[in-house]
């Protein structure tokens, strides 16, 4: 039996001068409900890199293909 691939989520955000906090925040729980969801795969938190210029680079694991979409479709994980 073969696994699943992998199916990652990397995204970028550029936040505005004196609110980088505020964006961490919101990414902080933006993730925590994809996790309570189930959508994200166990024991993995997301991974979070920042320039020198500011931008943050945010990367997880969903679950599968489908937990991704359901995301994508359920308002308040948005």
């Amino acid at each position: 039996m073969t696994p699943e691939p992998a199916v990652y989520c990397i995204k970028t955000f550029m936040p505005h001068p004196g609110h980088e906090q505020d964006l961490e925040v919101r990414l902080k729980e933006h993730w925590d409900g994809l996790h309570q969801a189930g959508l994200t795969v166990p024991n993995q938190g997301p991974f979070f890199l920042r320039s020198r210029a500011g931008r943050v680079l945010e990367v997880f694991e969903w679950k599968d293909a489908e937990s991704m979409e359901e995301a994508h479709r359920r308002g308040e994980l948005q």
